[in-house]
């Protein structure tokens, strides 16, 4: 990236999710950055197969495999100095604000760009996953999630009160701790963050800690 003294010494080839969508996106970036923050990296400049590749990662996962094999990740033909990796991430959208993590380390580019609805947290939490990438940002998108969705989603199963009567019923049913988290999800939700979060519980439990 533009910070680094040093000149890119690989090309990463991210294709879109439907063929007709977008053309491939490109990035010139530096093997080190990669590789310190991401197992499949490491492991494809190692040079592991792609094959290998996904039996490495259905066996951390104990599913079977289940992307063909156009879109596994592996090196294209090129210079031993200078490698090319296709690299079909599930969320394309969301890729240049991780890569953008693993150069400087920190988290508030992501943090801007979800809060401004740039990027998803599910898509984003499906990239960490794919390039298996390390704790640190892990335990942010839990923090983000704890914060952000799930008082959303709470907020969601609470019903709106009509009157002072049903106010009254609602102070009875609920503590005052569980009222103020559902009160502080509802009025974020209502500066862009999605309610729609029922799929990122199950999600959020299967991020692994390296």
């Amino acid at each position: 990236m533009e910070h680094h003294c040093n000149k890119p010494d690989c090309t990463i080839v991210i294709p879109p999710i439907a063929r007709a969508a977008h053309p491939n996106t490109t990035f010139q970036l530096h093997t080190e950055y990669l590789s310190a923050k991401s197992v499949l990296f490491r492991r494809l400049f190692n040079g592991l197969s792609p094959l290998d590749l996904a039996q490495n990662q259905c066996a951390s996962r104990r599913q079977p495999p289940r992307v063909p094999r156009s879109r596994l990740p592996r090196l294209l033909p090129s210079l031993p100095s200078h490698p090319l990796v296709f690299l079909p991430v599930p969320d394309p959208s969301s890729i240049r604000p991780l890569f953008h993590w693993m150069y400087l380390g920190n988290t508030d580019h992501i943090e801007n760009a979800l809060d401004r609805g740039d990027i998803q947290w599910e898509g984003l939490a499906r990239n960490v996953e794919y390039l298996g990438l390390s704790t640190d940002i892990k335990v942010f998108l839990g923090r983000w999630y704890r914060n952000w969705l799930l008082p959303a989603q709470r907020a969601d199963c609470v019903p709106c009160p009509t009157d002072e009567d049903d106010e009254s019923d609602l102070d009875s049913d609920y503590d005052d701790s569980d009222s103020d988290d559902e009160i502080q999800g509802a009025d974020e939700c209502g500066r862009g963050r999605t309610r729609d979060v029922k799929p990122l519980v199950r999600l959020c439990g299967r991020l692994r800690l390296y």
